[in-house]
């Protein structure tokens, strides 16, 4: 409250002196000591003439003679608004994303910031991060960043309040906390050592990711602390974080999360990969984005930068404002710049005898200036001291943001004398301190120092002038250097966490490494940072390090390092694969084939191509490979005659089984010959296009890796081979609880080996084909939750999406209410849609259509089409998709339906077109 209105007889102009004095923002405070003392004796003239003060216009004499320029927004009334608007939506539980674009220094992330205003009223947090040029290899690096700092945050909270943290993250992650720590180092001091997760196939560890981080995102906003999350620059986003921001877009369980990025929209088009994933979540997945589009100042806004700069009228200021807009063109941040240049050139200067700045127009007329910033900007840099200058440039090859021991140990200085160095720079305000450990360095001695400060660049500008003054070889040089000094100051320990780092400093000079030894050296370094990249499922990262992995394993690195160079070029087609590039892929691939040395070498290629296949949808072909990589195990499956193969198979295995319990199984030795490890894994892949493409070969195959299991052992891959065997038992002796002990068992083993991978597997099995036929379907429910759980936690979204599509269908055949069961078919509906599995939405689609139909919300009682589903739409989509256990599923659902309404014919009609299917 002001001072007047605690007590009555206070003058208001005395009032309004206090205010101005404790007033928050710095610019509204008293600029001087003058300004103060002139309004103080203005009073006291007043109190002697007349013995009263009379209000008076305060601060007209508060002149500044140090040059400033006000940190406050100019022009951006109704931007701040829809921001605010946003909040406020957000922290009533919403989760609402904005993107804000705009060139370089329009001052996107000035107006952002602003945010943190109506942060205080909600008890809300506000986390940043910032992606850069030149460290787009990282995966995840903003978002690292953001979280970084929310991390530490949280380990400051009291006691009571920081185990409630723990908990709930530890709860959200599940057993797969270690893939966040993996990317946030930090968090395992908060939830603690955490268990390695299973080792999964490329996709899978995608889609684990994704979800983890999912749950890990939706602990963090809370109805009394909602989130703001801001991240910069996303025209130099990775594809990984691409790929996140669309999993975290479509997520209706997030709520009080405003999500807000920003972007140079001058250095985006149509084609960007970030404008591309903006324009499937909004046009594929309908999320609603709001864009903010920041144009440059008006000229009225410029006049009021200036004057207020100034201290003067703007009258007075016009002929300087046009000036400036002329050269600036009302870019804010250059704007500034040049007001700044203006002042250290002593164009503009103070005149102490009038208390006001003086500038010579036509002296302002006849400078040269140029009318680019980054010129500008090194025109500035290159009046700082020399050692200023030197540290300026290492620190803009580490990044927009660096610490003091990174610094001085590329420096070979100790801290202490590179922070003296660096002060000058910061005293400009070209680099600006993150905390206020920096203060306390300066004055403590080496030995006392344990203390370690942060610092970024004032604009991206900055750092880029800063970079621009090193020439081209110079760069290389440097960047091999700060690279060689961080591999060597990492311990064993530290060197995955910061491989990406150290290979990105050492690739930027690759050119100046000669040496066989550093060379190789070097490939390994990209093949682990490769590998940490594609573990995080940032797979467009992963290829950028394997392709530089593969080009320095030239000459005769595949006769002195076969094992290293095999692998690269491995890792590097799966990596090709991975992003769409399916004819660079299979021509390395068929490339390895040759290069192979052993059966399993090939077996790994044969598997890969399996996969890639099938990622096509090309099943022949897949079933094709991996008929021949299991020939080339010793594993022969015929392709004519399937009915005498099975028969003969089937009474094999029967006759294998005969004096065997089946709960015995599980106690067989562990596999231990690689060639037949190797045939289980890949049939565990083969087995879906087997399936597709034609059920009798999967039958004959299924039975056939089922002998080598009973002969050779268990492995880990093997449990869905007995949940397999356990279908085709039922099928053909009609003995369905014979065949769900075999589900069971396959249970009991993969819980045995802890593979849970495929324990997500035998669940789908066990509720889609083996226990509806031995249980009552309330039974089924078991499989279905735990199923859907194991599914979604190793990344399973295949089976998770049949799961959530079974609970479907035997909510239907349970007779559940109508509504319930159009609730559970739109939800499953909606999850296959998410994780794009077509046959998925076009199964939920049958469903749909009938409970539609029994509710009489189709347009008469024979029809199964509205206003928003057609019929004859729906089985050609089918029909296109190759979805035809949609069509079956539906032309059964259609008969029993026609058949309650007593339309016999039209029902027989429709189940005998379905038999075929």
């Amino acid at each position: 409250a002001r001072p007047d209105e605690v007590k009555e007889g206070i003058p208001e102009v005395v009032s309004e002196i206090v205010m101005k004095l404790l007033s928050k923002p710095a610019e509204e405070r008293y600029q001087s000591a003058g300004g103060l003392k002139a309004d103080l004796e203005e009073c006291r003239r007043q109190l002697r003439e007349t013995g009263r003060i009379e209000k008076f216009r305060i601060g007209e004499q508060d002149i500044l003679e140090r040059f400033q320029i006000p940190e406050k927004l100019y022009g951006r009334e109704g931007e701040v608004k829809v921001l605010f608007d946003e909040f406020e939506k957000a922290a009533g539980g919403e989760t609402r994303m904005i993107f804000v674009s705009g060139p370089p220094g329009i001052g996107k992330s000035f107006l952002i910031h602003e945010i943190r205003r109506p942060l205080v009223k909600y008890r809300g947090t506000f986390i940043s991060g910032k992606f850069e040029r030149y460290k787009r290899n990282i995966p995840y690096s903003a978002v690292i960043q953001a979280f970084q700092g929310l991390m530490k945050r949280l380990l400051t909270e009291p006691e009571e309040r920081f185990n409630e943290w723990k908990s709930s993250i530890s709860e959200a992650l599940g057993p797969n906390g270690q893939v966040i720590i993996d990317v946030i180092p930090q968090l395992e001091l908060i939830i603690g050592e955490q268990p390695p997760v299973q080792p999964l196939g490329p996709v899978e560890s995608r889609n684990r990711f994704n979800l983890t981080f999912e749950n890990f995102i939706r602990v963090l906003p809370r109805p009394e602390n909602p989130l703001v999350i801001f991240i910069d620059d996303w025209q130099w986003a990775d594809s990984g974080t691409l790929n996140l921001l669309k999993t975290l877009a479509v997520d209706a369980e997030l709520k009080h999360l405003l999500f807000i990025g920003a972007f140079r929209d001058n250095e985006v088009d149509a084609s960007h990969p970030f404008i591309m994933a903006l324009k499937e979540i909004e046009e594929e997945q309908h999320v609603q984005i709001k864009p903010l589009s920041l144009e440059p100042l008006a000229s009225a806004h410029t006049a009021q930068l200036v004057s207020d700069t100034l201290h003067c009228s703007e009258k007075k200021a016009r002929p300087l404002t046009h000036l400036v807009e002329e050269k600036t063109r009302g870019n804010p941040f250059f704007v500034k710049q040049f007001l700044q240049s203006l002042y250290q050139d002593r164009v503009l200067r103070f005149d102490a005898k009038s208390l006001s700045w003086k500038w010579d127009m036509a002296a302002l007329r006849e400078k040269r200036a140029t009318d680019n910033v980054v010129e500008l900007m090194i025109n500035r840099l290159k009046s700082l001291p020399d050692e200023t200058q030197k540290v300026l440039r290492l620190a803009s090859c580490i990044g927009n943001r660096f610490d003091l021991s990174t610094l001085s140990l590329i420096n070979e200085q100790k801290k202490t004398v590179t922070l003296n160095q660096l002060w000058k720079a910061i005293e400009e305000g070209y680099i600006l301190p993150q905390d206020e450990n920096y203060k306390l360095i300066s004055t403590l001695e080496e030995k006392e120092l344990e203390l370690e400060s942060r610092f970024k660049f004032l604009h991206d500008r900055v750092q880029q002038a800063s970079y621009a003054l090193i020439s081209e070889e110079e760069r290389k040089a440097i960047h091999l250097k700060i690279g060689r000094l961080l591999l060597a100051g990492a311990e064993e320990e530290e060197l995955e966490e910061r491989v990406f780092d150290i290979a990105n400093q050492l690739n930027q000079g690759i050119d100046l490494v000669t040496e066989k030894s550093d060379r190789l050296q070097l490939a390994e370094l990209n093949s682990m940072a490769g590998n940490k990249a594609k573990s995080s499922a940032a797979f467009n990262s992963a290829l950028s390090y394997y392709t530089v992995g593969t080009e320095l394993m030239k000459g005769d690195a595949w006769q002195k390092h076969h094992e290293l160079a095999f692998d690269l070029y491995k890792r590097r087609a799966e990596a090709e694969y991975l992003n769409g590039h399916f004819v660079k892929s299979e021509k390395l691939f068929n490339s390895l084939l040759k290069k192979a040395k052993t059966k399993i070498q090939k077996a790994e290629i044969y598997e890969l191509l399996i996969k890639q296949y099938t990622m096509m949808a090309k099943y022949r072909q897949a079933v094709m490979k991996g008929l021949k990589a299991l020939s080339l195990l010793g594993v022969k499956i015929p392709l004519i005659n399937l009915q005498k193969a099975f028969r003969l198979e089937f009474e094999q295995v029967k006759k294998n089984l005969k004096n065997k319990d089946i709960s015995t199984l599980v106690d067989a030795p562990q596999m231990i010959i690689p060639e037949k490890m190797a045939a289980v894994k890949l049939f565990n892949h083969l087995a879906i296009p087997l399936y597709l493409n034609k059920y009798e070969l999967w039958r004959v195959a299924t039975l056939k890796l089922l002998h080598l299991n009973l002969k050779y052992g268990n492995a880990p891959e093997c449990t869905p081979v007995y949940a397999s065997y356990g279908i085709i038992y039922g099928l053909e002796l009609n003995d369905y609880q014979t065949g769900y002990r075999f589900g069971l068992m396959a249970l009991e083993l993969a819980e045995r080996l802890k593979y849970h991978y495929s324990k997500s597997d035998v669940h789908g099995i066990l509720c889609l084909f083996l226990s509806p036929w031995a249980k009552h379907l309330k039974h089924t429910h078991i499989f279905l939750k735990e199923g859907y759980k194991l599914a979604l936690e190793s990344g399973n979204l295949r089976w998770a999406s049949y799961i959530l599509t079974q609970k479907a269908v035997i909510t239907f055949f349970q007779g559940i209410n109508l509504k319930q069961a159009q609730k559970v078919v739109g939800s499953s509906f909606q999850f296959a849609q998410k994780t794009k599995n077509q046959l998925g939405m076009d199964l939920n689609l049958a469903y749909q259509l009938a409970v539609l139909n029994l509710q009489a919300e189709t347009s008469s009682k024979v029809s199964f089409h509205n206003n928003e589903i057609n019929e004859a739409e729906f089985l050609k989509g089918c029909q296109s998709h190759q979805s035809f256990m949609a069509i079956c599923y539906f032309k059964i659902l259609k008969s029993i339906i026609l058949y309650l309404y007593e339309e016999h014919a039209e029902a027989l009609g429709c189940i005998q077109a379905a038999e075929p299917l």
